[in-house]
């Protein structure tokens, strides 16, 4: 519109009167050539300052329509977002709080992608649930993905000492399928500009055909071209993993692709992994956090829930009390 009424401004100028003024700048003689081809009416000189005044009122309202679309898109897709995250997390919610501000959601975006439930409740907590429903899918700019996670987004220093706590359930109905599932994990950022690939996870608890199982990675190299030769080591796997009942699971880990590095596990306050060795790999930061469902593709609905994800310096940051624990 403002194109089309800047176009009907510079034609009306065009065939409006200009008089030339005695004592002024001198009129320019005329080209008899074109007058003698002319048939509409004689052209005159545009006048100058009003073209300008009406270009500049044009650009204006141009810049001005184009900041309010940009505003309105913004303002739709920030309320959106905020809306749903609020209904997650609202201020002092305790182990829940950072939903509003660090963490991210990976999910289909579905209102039951992510949802906060007060039942079932970890010591009186609401936990997160999470589903995911048959091929349903995560895009991002790395390609599809079935997944419906958190990402923290906590990424401690490399040789650190970092505790974690977090308590797990899968309720009885839960599928068992030999299908890749991981429900816990601890990944680290791969160097894409530096022509890195994709890296397993360093630490992932995962759940595979009814088997419940801790998998560890670790390498020196600065950038990993091919990710299947990375050592892969299984700290703990069990088949009597129970349904329909909370576990509550702490973890000690020091980062450090070096044979100084350790995790420990304690699963229900008993003692589980003990692992002396290279955690990781040889990255500037240690590995950060995700929790959820992420799995390979399938025709069946899962359902977890997830309670009181905490992480801290110390036992103590997590509220455990830690037998044997490395340094104690």
């Amino acid at each position: 519109m403002v194109v089309v009424w800047l176009r009907s401004e510079i034609a009306r100028s065009r065939h409006c009167s200009f008089k030339w003024r005695p004592g002024t700048v001198p009129a320019p003689p005329l080209d008899v050539g074109i007058l003698k081809n002319q048939t509409g009416p004689l052209p005159s000189a545009i006048p100058i300052r009003r073209l300008r005044k009406w270009l500049s009122i044009g650009l204006a309202a141009a810049f001005g329509l184009s900041l309010v679309s940009a505003l309105l898109i913004y303002l739709r897709y920030y309320q959106s977002e905020t809306t749903t995250r609020e209904t997650l997390a609202r201020a002092g919610d305790g182990w829940l709080s950072p939903l509003n501000s660090q963490w991210e959601r990976f999910s289909a975006g579905k209102a039951y992608s992510i949802e906060r439930v007060a039942e079932p409740s970890f010591r009186g907590e609401d936990s997160l649930r999470f589903e995911l429903r048959g091929n349903e899918v995560w895009n991002h700019r790395g390609g599809p993905s079935y997944r419906s996670e958190i990402d923290t987004g906590d990424t401690p220093p490399m040789n650190s000492v970092r505790w974690y706590r977090f308590a797990l359930w899968l309720p009885r109905d839960f599928p068992i399928e030999d299908n890749r599932l991981i429900l816990f994990q601890w990944h680290g950022a791969d160097k894409k500009y530096l022509g890195e690939a994709s890296r397993s996870p360093v630490l992932a608890f995962r759940y595979q055909g009814g088997v419940f199982s801790l998998t560890m990675r670790h390498s020196p190299e600065r950038i990993v071209r091919d990710p299947d030769r990375v050592p892969s080591e299984t700290l703990f796997k069990t088949v009597d993993f129970p349904l329909g009942v909370w576990n509550d699971f702490v973890v000690e880990a020091k980062w450090s692709f070096t044979p100084d590095g350790y995790v420990n596990v304690w699963w229900n306050g008993k003692p589980v992994v003990q692992y002396r060795g290279p955690v990781g790999y040889n990255d500037v930061v240690g590995p950060y956090v995700q929790f959820g469902l992420y799995r390979d593709e399938s025709e069946k609905t899962y359902v977890s829930y997830v309670s009181e994800v905490l992480g801290g310096a110390s036992a103590e940051a997590v509220g455990f009390t830690a037998q044997g624990a490395e340094g104690k």
